[in-house]
C-alpha cells in the first residue's frame, strides 16, 4: 500500500473515489499494526462521507430487488442495491432479514451497523427499543456507520430501504 507522507493533512484521501478507497481499505491490513488503525479510520471516514453523498441522491425506488432463499419475503430498493454492490455488503441484508422472527408485526424498524477497528456492532430497533444486538468480531465493512430502514410492504413482506427513500 502506497502511503503519503504523514504531514497531518489527509486531503489526499478525499480525492479518491469509492473504488479506490475500498481497494485501499482492503490493503490496510498489510500495514504495521501501529499505522493500521489510523489509516483505516481515515480511509473509512472518507469512504463514509462519499457514500453518504451518493446515497442521499436516492429518494425513491422504481425497481425492487428480491432476496434469495430463505429470505424471499424481503425486497430492497435501488439505493440499498447500490450500497450492497459498492460496499460489498449483501451479508448485511441477510443479517437484517435473519432477525425476522423478532419483528413481531412491527411496521418500521431501524437497522444500524457501526464499524470501528474492524469490529462491527449491529442493532435492530423499533422506536428506540432494541429488538436485536449483535457484535461482529471482524468486518471489512468500508463505512464507519450505516442506517437502513425495514418497512412492512403491501405484499405482506418487508422492504429494506435507505431513510431517504421512505
Amino acid at each position: 500500500m502506497a502511503r503519503p507522507r504523514n504531514n497531518g493533512n489527509a486531503k489526499w484521501v478525499n480525492a479518491l473515489n469509492l473504488s479506490e478507497l475500498h481497494r485501499l481499505l482492503g490493503q490496510v491490513y498489510q500495514l504495521p499494526e501501529a499505522e493500521r488503525k489510523e489509516a483505516r479510520a481515515r480511509l473509512q471516514a472518507a469512504y463514509t462521507r462519499q457514500m453518504q453523498t451518493h446515497l442521499a441522491q436516492f429518494t425513491g425506488s422504481a425497481r425492487f430487488f428480491r432476496m434469495g432463499a430463505p429470505f424471499q419475503q424481503f425486497v430492497h430498493t435501488e439505493g440499498v442495491q447500490f450500497l450492497a454492490q459498492q460496499a460489498g455488503c449483501y451479508w448485511l441484508l441477510d443479517l437484517i432479514a435473519s432477525y425476522r422472527p423478532r419483528y413481531r408485526g412491527e411496521t418500521l424498524l431501524v437497522a444500524r451497523l457501526t464499524a470501528q477497528d474492524s469490529v462491527g456492532r449491529f442493532t435492530l430497533s423499533v422506536d428506540e427499543r432494541i429488538l436485536a444486538r449483535q457484535k461482529i468480531a471482524f468486518t471489512d465493512f468500508p463505512m464507519s456507520e450505516i442506517e437502513l430502514w425495514v418497512a412492512r410492504n403491501e405484499e405482506g413482506g418487508y422492504t429494506i430501504l435507505l431513510p431517504s427513500e421512505h
